[in-house]
């Protein structure tokens, strides 16, 4: 049975509701909440259940080291390099390798890899994970009213 996605609740009787820019489907009692669109009246079926398709997940995103800029100038000027000479190194423009250094331009991962391999640094980390918590009462499933507050409220 469908749910309602403002309180979770399962309800054969569903309302289409406008909350400010955003259509959601509702209870009776949450429909009071929104502007009414339209009524739909849920007839049990037996669905057949559907194969998700697995979707190719892209490797971790990394972010940048907040000194990342410092760490390369250091690194190259310890090996004595000037920055054209490490441009020629990594097979890159002099002005991006400048722009890098000076903070005007995020190197690009490619760059970023060239300069890290080259200058034996680590320019890339895995970013920090950040916790949320979430209070729920008795309900299986998050909804949207978990998570906002509602105007009457």
């Amino acid at each position: 049975m469908p749910e309602c996605e403002v309180c979770g609740k399962e309800t054969s009787a569903r309302w289409l509701i406008r909350v400010d820019n955003s259509k959601l489907m509702a209870c009776r009692d949450c429909s009071s909440h929104g502007t009414l669109i339209k009524k739909e009246r849920i007839q049990k079926k037996t669905k057949k259940p559907v194969e998700k398709k697995k979707v190719k997940k892209r490797s971790e995103k990394k972010e940048l080291t907040p000194n990342y800029t410092d760490k390369i100038k250091k690194a190259r000027e310890s090996r004595g390099l000037s920055q054209e000479q490490l441009a020629k190194k990594i097979n890159e423009h002099e002005s991006r390798v400048r722009k890098i250094e000076k903070g005007k331009m995020k190197p690009t991962p490619k760059i970023a890899d060239k300069l890290e391999k080259e200058l034996k640094i680590k320019i890339y980390q895995k970013p920090e994970k950040i916790e949320t918590k979430i209070t729920q009462k008795k309900k299986e499933k998050v909804t949207i009213g978990d998570i906002i507050k509602l105007k009457s409220e």
